[in-house]
């Protein structure tokens, strides 16, 4: 069935952080895990203590043997078939970030509500710590049933290991509709051409500015430099410049390290770069496209506060002009910010004019290993319907990234805690039409240490940039003779 735009509710609850006045941002810092027990419509959340386990030794296509031989075989009931019986199953959904667990557990209430025989108990711990705790669930036989699958970092192991089950036999059963996600979403959640996990929001980095401070400056701000075609690096950089007039303490930018690839990938890509050449036989960090970018980053950092300075000369405390972030920000802080903000998209690529977003969209997948696949299945559809992303965005903050709902400013305009709806669905629009997603390599998160050690030392000015772009080129090349690949 098509999945086209529902009747919006006109409201809905802004997310808050928990800590007074401290900016609220979209990750969990607690470290806790929690769990949601859902009986009847029923919640009850407790901590619960999970057993810190590293990656099994190993670990590839035979994993959680054991358990998958137990498991009744994928597509043998369908999802009409799942209130029929008497046994009570008890689904598991995992997830990381507590900040967002209410819309998670009202989301499960309803899918309960709907099959009465289900159970779900919703399960979450540090994104730290994920992907650990899930490999070592999975390889002991324990698996979840329906766990939450990032694409980025640690969790390409999770798609490169077989932890997944591929859905595409559900997908073609069941006639599901997958023309309202866009294409790089889907392939975000593709490993070995099987669709193994489905999104349900996209994140992106954003670029943010103080208006206060370009008022009092008296000059364009990003976003008016983007509707002129006019903001790019070289504009970024002279903006920066500026605002050292306002006073020692205040900065035009905050700095921008390499080892945020979520922010310097899509940077690269704006340069016409790339970080491994098509085939992936070798890294591209050291050509000019990227060197380009890093040294446009190195400038750019120069003239952001370091140090001492940096604890207090911050964004948050209206000293900073401009910096980035993930777009959850711009909607839960308006309460909590004395100054007023705006966004606009990366800063462009001089030479192309042209910015790029991180394909970053989050999902579910089905685990490996499962006891109940076609419920943990019905449980994924549910959670990525569109009545869930409509929760999640009004409850959560977390974007939309259904065609149908990204697309429509009816829906931006049904968040009544946005600051300028309008704006954040015309930023929508330039990451629905520019968008890339990371490498896809199974050792992704080496690759995030290589560029930590060797660009932080540039940074501190311990060597030069050139040097720490050549040695990431060299030790990224190396990486891909380790890594499984999905091309």
């Amino acid at each position: 069935m098509e999945a086209t735009e529902q009747d919006i509710p006109q409201g809905g609850l802004a997310a808050k952080s928990q800590n007074g006045n401290t900016p609220a941002t979209p990750t969990d810092g607690s470290g806790q895990t929690g769990r949601a027990d859902h009986t009847g419509g029923m919640l009850r959340y407790t901590r619960r203590r999970l057993v810190r386990a590293g990656i099994a030794a190993g670990l590839g296509a035979g994993i959680g043997a054991a358990a998958l031989a137990a498991c009744r075989p994928l597509g043998a009931r369908q999802t009409s078939d799942l209130t029929a019986g008497r046994e009570v199953a008890r689904l598991r959904l995992w997830h990381w970030d507590s900040f967002w667990i209410d819309a998670l557990t009202r989301t499960t209430d309803e899918f309960v509500l709907k099959h009465p025989r289900l159970r779900v108990d919703v399960e979450v711990t540090n994104k730290a710590e994920y992907v650990d705790k899930l490999v070592a669930q999975v390889a002991g036989g324990s698996a979840p049933d329906t766990i939450g699958v990032s694409v980025t970092g640690d969790f390409n192991v999770i798609q490169a290991k077989g932890m997944t089950v591929p859905l595409d036999t559900l997908l073609k059963r069941d006639r599901y509709y997958l023309g309202d996600f866009f294409d790089v979403n889907l392939r975000q959640h593709q490993w070995g051409g099987k669709q193994i996990g489905l999104p349900y929001g996209w994140t992106m980095i954003v670029w943010f500015f103080n208006q206060d401070l370009f008022q009092r400056q008296g000059v364009k701000t990003p976003y008016e430099h983007w509707k002129a075609g006019t903001w790019t690096w070289d504009t970024y950089l002279d903006l920066a410049r500026r605002f050292k007039r306002l006073g020692q303490d205040h900065f035009g930018t905050a700095g921008l390290p390499v080892p945020n690839n979520s922010m310097s990938f899509p940077l690269i890509w704006s340069n016409d770069g790339d970080v491994f050449d098509a085939q992936y036989e070798t890294s591209l960090l050291d050509r000019p496209p990227a060197m380009e970018t890093y040294d446009f980053m190195y400038q750019a950092s120069r003239l952001a506060p370091v140090g001492e300075q940096a604890k207090v000369s911050t964004p948050e405390a209206g000293k900073v002009a401009m910096w980035f972030q993930w777009e959850p920000w711009y909607m839960l802080n308006t309460e909590k910010i004395g100054f007023k903000y705006g966004i606009a998209p990366p800063p462009a690529a001089p030479q192309t004019k042209r910015s790029v977003f991180i394909g970053n969209a989050p999902g579910f997948s089905v685990a490996n290993g499962t006891r109940y696949p076609d419920e943990a299945w019905a449980l994924l559809k549910h959670m990525i319907s569109p009545e869930a992303m409509r929760r999640y965005f009004l409850e959560a903050n977390i974007s939309p990234l259904r065609k149908s709902q990204s697309t429509s400013s009816r829906f931006w305009d049904s968040h009544l805690g946005l600051p300028d709806p309008g704006l954040m669905a015309e930023i929508a629009a330039a990451r629905n039409a520019s968008a890339r997603i990371p490498p896809r390599v199974s050792n992704f998160s080496e690759l995030q240490e290589v560029l930590k050690e060797e660009f932080n030392a540039a940074w501190a000015d311990h060597q030069s940039v050139r040097d720490a772009a050549h040695k990431s080129a060299q030790r990224a090349t190396a990486l891909l003779t380790e890594a499984e690949i999905d091309r």
